[in-house]
């Protein structure tokens, strides 16, 4: 009885970070799911992925799942739209004539508290988590005027 009353607080210590780190792992998962499908959503869209509304969307989406003390509030995103050569230009013009090659980055961050104080005093409280995806966008290629037909 004497060694249960001793180890039994360390016990439920260690389940209780083991669920806070199960649900950290869990936490970065979705944002990286989301920070996926808003990029692919991003390089998929005919006028370029300019809609930074709908990609939060999408990203929300994703991490509605788990809404722990608001963190979903919390949710940004950074899209940044880049040439095959590295140069970053306006998201705008990326799905123009010169389209082909150009992709798009989706940056999400996120706030993240943990439930155990020990476990927020050793990484700090203010826990950000970051995920990123980069997706070709489906640029318009300027036509010669044949719509060909093709197989």
């Amino acid at each position: 009885m004497v060694e249960f009353a001793i180890v039994a607080p360390l016990l439920a210590l260690f389940i209780v970070i083991a669920v806070d780190f199960g649900r950290a792992y869990f936490s970065h998962i979705q944002i990286m799911n989301g920070a996926r499908e808003a990029a692919a959503l991003g390089g998929g869209q005919l006028n370029g992925p300019t809609d930074t509304a709908m990609l939060r969307d999408r990203v929300l989406l994703e991490a509605n799942v788990q809404d722990h003390a608001s963190e979903n509030d919390s949710i940004t995103i950074d899209v940044e739209c880049q040439t095959p050569a590295g140069t970053t230009i306006d998201c705008g013009d990326a799905a123009e004539g010169s389209g082909v090659g150009n992709t798009v980055t989706v940056t999400v961050t996120r706030d993240f508290s943990f439930m155990t104080p020990l476990a927020g005093a050793i990484l700090g409280n203010d826990f950000k988590m970051r995920a990123s995806a980069t997706a070709p966008v489906l640029g318009l290629v300027a036509s010669g005027g044949s719509s060909g037909g093709g197989g």
